[in-house]
């Protein structure tokens, strides 16, 4: 049934594509997809020091995935996907449409597809994970924090709750069509800091850094809960400075390994007015608090 379903939707797509006129693609999906949904903006009340429990929670979270959590590999789903992906960059009536029908190429982070992973990387299916998956535009919630507009990741990936009966795919490392799916759980780097922030809708990388959410600060000035930006890529919550000389420090992070998780990276420069760092290997990042008088 998922199979016509998808012929179906393939085929009214191309039909669209051969009456309609292209138009430059400009990044329709940056204004479509999991980027700003910014109504009324709400906070939650929020500590530093719950900030990082909640992160920790999120990187030592145990999950039991299933093959139902999979994203499907069929030839003919991949051939769909692809006719639809090529069809949708140049139009962007029918990349509206795809978005409205969820119709989007979904890469699961398993083992069970990417064999050629080891077993810090991603999730396998039928036994004990940690770590919530990472979902290009996901902003999954995990039980136990009282966090705004919550979208339990658990609920979801066992399809119960207010998902009864429809599982989702666990995570989704494919991110060309420029919008997020539905059909898939987990959390991207700005989701997971939205959750730790106890956003009421998830920020992406380009809206994190407003003075609705946050305030510029130096390298001398962070705490744990605040944040390491490089604006329209990547976004990391601070946890602590790891030596005295603060050479090295430890952050939480949706993506090196397609969950999250906690890391350590070397601080090799820092900018003459000292708002932003260089991180070895990993590049420059601007440094921000959470606007703490933005609470309601």
């Amino acid at each position: 049934m998922r199979i016509k379903k998808g012929i179906a939707l393939g085929l009214i797509l191309l039909l669209f594509s051969l009456t309609l006129a292209p138009s430059i693609n400009t990044g329709i999906g940056k204004t479509i997809g999991p980027t700003v949904k910014n109504t009324q903006i709400i906070h939650g009340a929020i500590s530093r020091e719950k900030m990082i429990e909640i992160a920790e929670a999120y990187a030592s979270y145990e999950w039991y995935p299933t093959l139902d959590n999979i994203a499907p590999r069929t030839p003919l789903y991949s051939l769909i996907h692809s006719v639809i992906h090529t069809l949708i960059q140049n139009h962007t009536i029918l990349s509206f449409l795809a978005w409205i029908f969820d119709i989007k190429w979904i890469d699961t982070p398993d083992r069970d597809t990417h064999t050629d992973w080891n077993e810090s990387i991603g999730w396998k299916a039928n036994q004990m994970n940690i770590g919530v998956p990472y979902q290009w535009g996901g902003f999954s919630s995990i039980s136990g924090f009282n966090l705004t507009n919550p979208e339990d990741f658990y609920e979801q990936y066992m399809g119960l709750g207010s998902f009864e009966g429809k599982i989702h795919y666990a995570g989704d490392i494919f991110c060309e069509t420029l919008f997020d799916s539905r059909k898939a759980c987990g959390v991207d780097c700005s989701g997971f800091v939205s959750r730790c922030w106890n956003l009421s809708q998830k920020q992406s990388t380009r809206t994190l850094s407003d003075i609705n959410f946050s305030l510029p600060i130096t390298f001398d000035e962070l705490q744990m809960g605040d944040i390491l930006l490089c604006y329209n890529s990547h976004v990391m919550l601070f946890h602590e400075f790891v030596d005295d000389n603060k050479t090295q420090i430890s952050v939480y992070e949706a993506g090196p390994c397609y969950k999250v998780a906690a890391w350590k990276y070397d601080v090799i420069n820092i900018s003459q007015d000292r708002h932003s760092i260089e991180l070895k290997n990993k590049g420059i990042f601007e440094l921000y608090s959470y606007n703490v008088r933005t609470i309601t």
